[in-house]
């Protein structure tokens, strides 16, 4: 049913997120174009274009330089001043 999901798995192990990212992409998008059968000219045809779009416009703006600095950006104003992350009991 989800024949993707080993992939993911592979690729998660592999630390190739760049890739993964591009199969959730390609995953998306082979379902939207699922949902877009039937509807041309309706509510569901509109919202499906601008799902499209949405998706094009956050692939062409990938940026793996700019992703990580945000990441850690992120992740240090997450942890403030913790110096020490505790060990799990």
């Amino acid at each position: 049913m989800f024949p993707w999901i080993v992939e993911t798995a592979r690729l998660l192990e592999a630390d190739d997120l760049i890739n993964l990212e591009r199969l959730h992409f390609s995953v998306i998008w082979k379902e939207i174009d699922r949902v877009a059968l039937g509807h041309h000219f309706d509510f569901e045809a509109v919202m499906i274009y601008l799902a499209r779009w949405s998706l094009v416009e956050r692939w062409c703006s990938f940026d793996a330089q700019a992703a990580t600095a945000r990441f850690r950006q992120l992740v240090s104003a997450g942890l403030g001043t913790v110096t020490e992350i505790p060990a799990a009991s």
